[in-house]
């Protein structure tokens, strides 16, 4: 591997013995030669231990024309990018939005919500080589039907693709007559052919919540899949988070559903997950961590034991006030350790403030150095991942690659219409 000139992030604080410093290379756009690019947004990325690379996809296009398309491009494990013009993924009519992206170690599955028929949304899926080819140029349709099939998230275990989704209760959904969204999911294979017609109901809150945004991760021959829950009618303190795990070879639920929220507000008082960000979810030797925004703008991190449960109480990172960002967080486990990124605004002059991405990493056993982490600890410890000039560099997403490397990829703000996905190296000191 060629030798990079890292930038060692030196950092001081009273949590400083219990973390380890970052080290950060230098930033690279992903596609710094893709003609007329706008807005490129919500990069999710994979590694391909095959190839070596990983593969970073976003979607690309002005929120407000109507029109956006999925994009990737490979940055190699020396962190250079290898696709500078961009791969476009689809080009079908209308919007494409917020990609996942997995490898099964040979190749990838880019999966994404598509608004092409114009009615309403429905996931879709396309394999990309290790060499950079969409072998499904006009994609595969994972979930369809009447009512939206949307916000699609991808893991891959046990020889198979798992994709998992929201799906409107009710016409389009048999044998449920309630409103709101569930949690469906549905195997593909690595020759993209779905493996589960109509999908396989994966949770469900009842008839007073409906699922919001998810996350998955494989466990072993598992794939755990992490959710936010609200309840109707504005009520907060009903809102929740769910784990749910599903044997990859059948599809099935494999075990209750976990649920983090309101059954437990007696015994933690206070606690409240915000469902209007994603949760985070990373698997490491024997267990996981598993992460929920929570009331105060911060989260609340969750430890489980190799059977995917809950190993101990809440762990809390506090949160920044400033805007009321309600931070985009992500969690990635590197073969020793986690690192979780936290976007985070900083006071910039009297008035103004600088999103910059951070990063925290924990022991293998996922433990904070206190069960409560307020917002001075918490960048007092963290590292600095983008945040160089007076741009906002926000959306990190961390995923991991060689033993004790990261990549995270995130965005630039370079003016209203200008946004560009960049992506780092990541290690610990």
């Amino acid at each position: 591997m060629r030798a990079l000139a890292w930038m060692i992030v030196l950092y001081t604080g009273a949590l400083a013995a219990s973390a380890a410093a970052g080290v950060v290379g230098p930033a690279v756009e992903v596609a710094s030669k893709v003609k007329g690019t706008r807005r490129q947004m919500w990069p999710r990325a994979a590694w391909c231990e095959g190839s070596k690379t990983w593969l970073v996809a976003w979607r690309e296009g002005l929120t407000n024309e109507g029109e956006a398309d999925i994009w990737c491009g490979r940055v190699s494990a020396d962190g250079k990018a290898v696709d500078p013009a961009g791969i476009r993924v689809t080009s079908a009519k209308h919007r494409q939005e917020r990609p996942s992206v997995v490898s099964d170690g040979k190749g990838f599955l880019v999966v994404w919500e598509d608004f092409r028929n114009g009615k309403d949304w429905d996931v879709y899926a396309a394999r990309v080589s290790s060499d950079g080819k969409v072998l499904d140029p006009e994609g595969v349709l994972v979930a369809g039907g009447k009512h939206n099939q949307c916000r699609p998230v991808v893991a891959f275990a046990g020889g198979n693709y798992l994709v998992a989704w929201q799906a409107f209760r009710g016409d389009g959904v048999p044998g449920d007559p309630g409103t709101g969204y569930i949690l469906f999911g549905a195997r593909v294979s690595p020759e993209g052919k779905v493996l589960d017609a109509g999908g396989v109901l994966l949770a469900d809150a009842g008839g007073k919540a409906h699922a919001d945004n998810a996350v998955a991760a494989a466990a072993g021959n598992r794939v755990l899949v992490g959710h936010l829950m609200v309840s109707y009618g504005g009520n907060q303190g009903h809102n929740y988070a769910g784990l749910a795990a599903v044997d990859a070879a059948t599809c099935k639920p494999d075990g209750p559903v976990l649920v983090f929220g309101p059954s437990i507000h007696a015994m933690y008082p206070g606690l409240f997950v915000n469902h209007h960000r994603l949760p985070a979810l990373a698997w490491g030797r024997a267990g996981g961590l598993f992460a929920a925004p929570s009331k105060g703008l911060g989260l609340h991190l969750w430890r489980l034991d190799a059977n995917g449960k809950e190993a101990g109480p809440p762990q809390e990172i506090g949160g920044n006030k400033m805007l009321g960002l309600v931070p985009l967080f992500s969690l990635a486990f590197d073969g020793e350790q986690y690192l979780l990124t936290m976007d985070r605004p900083i006071r910039r002059g009297r008035d103004g403030a600088q999103i910059k991405v951070y990063g925290l990493y924990l022991d293998a056993d996922g433990k904070l150095p206190k069960t409560k982490i307020s917002e001075k600890d918490f960048l007092q410890t963290a590292f600095v991942i983008a945040g160089e000039g007076d741009k906002d560099q926000m959306q990190g997403f961390a995923c991991a690659g060689p033993k004790s490397v990261c990549l995270v990829a995130y965005v630039e703000n370079r003016g209203a219409d200008d946004l560009k996905v960049m992506a780092r190296l990541v290690r610990a000191k």
